[in-house]
């Protein structure tokens, strides 16, 4: 979690000050980051077009003075990528703008990332940045298709996300099923949908030695449903139950870092 930071290009009521806006970002940093196991501050930029050169440089200058993560928004249509490179004439692309005002880092994770060259690519991947993959959102906006294989094949992890309120919905198994929907090319194996919401979420944002498996010394953040296709040896059938039947079955309890919620 993290206040949206914009401090130009914005409704009237949702700009701030430069310094009034990295001022209560590091308070609320100081305040929430890790006040439980559960919450992690996450110092949010909204995108370039909304953040000035200044504002993106402290913030990542706070990021790394408080080792906290970084998220935003990058190249989600190719109409906003023409207004940041018109904004920022002296950087190669959307992501060197990232990089040249320092918000590339191993901590920092970004949003839809669709049209991106070969050399954005090569920025995140030398950086440690990650991806998170919004399908749901990038149909909703029409933004194009993410371009997973290409992104697989850089070395870049990528956790699956809601990206609400254009993505419709906080369920993650729909976020999986769409997953599947929006790529054209191939069949994405059941496996590979329930990976990304899981274990590759955990790595996407440097959590995969807390949770995202379950393992021994792990956070027990678990969902019990009661299903007898879950009963079946046959993995792609308990999958697909979870992923293409709606609504999933009865959740029958719910454990929280250990804790019996449900």
């Amino acid at each position: 979690m993290g206040q949206v930071m914009m401090d130009m290009n914005s409704p009237e009521y949702l700009i701030q000050k430069t310094n009034e806006s990295l001022r209560e970002a590091e308070e609320l940093c100081q305040k929430w980051d890790k006040k439980t196991e559960l919450l992690h501050y996450a110092f949010t930029p909204r995108f370039a077009i909304t953040c000035s050169r200044s504002l993106m440089s402290e913030v990542g200058t706070l990021a790394e003075k408080n080792k906290v993560r970084i998220q935003t928004h990058l190249s989600e249509n190719k109409a906003e990528i023409e207004q940041v490179l018109a904004l920022f004439p002296e950087c190669k692309s959307y992501t060197d703008v990232y990089n040249k005002y320092k918000l590339l880092s191993p901590l920092s994770i970004f949003g839809h990332a669709i049209h991106l060259s070969d050399a954005e690519l090569g920025l995140l991947r030398d950086s440690g940045s990650t991806i998170a993959h919004c399908p749901d959102s990038n149909f909703f906006l029409n933004s194009g298709q993410f371009p997973l294989e290409r992104i697989k094949r850089a070395g870049i992890d990528i956790g699956l996300a809601s990206d609400i309120a254009a993505g419709t919905t906080p369920d993650m198994f729909y976020h999986q099923r769409m997953m599947l929907y929006r790529q054209s090319a191939g069949m994405l194996k059941l496996p590979e949908l329930l990976y990304t919401a899981t274990l590759g979420s955990a790595k996407a944002l440097h959590l995969e030695e807390e949770t995202g498996s379950i393992e021994i010394g792990k956070s027990a953040d678990l969902i019990f449903i009661d299903s007898k296709a879950l009963d079946s040896e046959d993995v792609d059938s308990a999958i697909s139950e979870l992923v293409f039947l709606t609504p999933i079955p009865k959740i029958e309890k719910v454990f929280i870092a250990g804790k019996q919620l449900l």
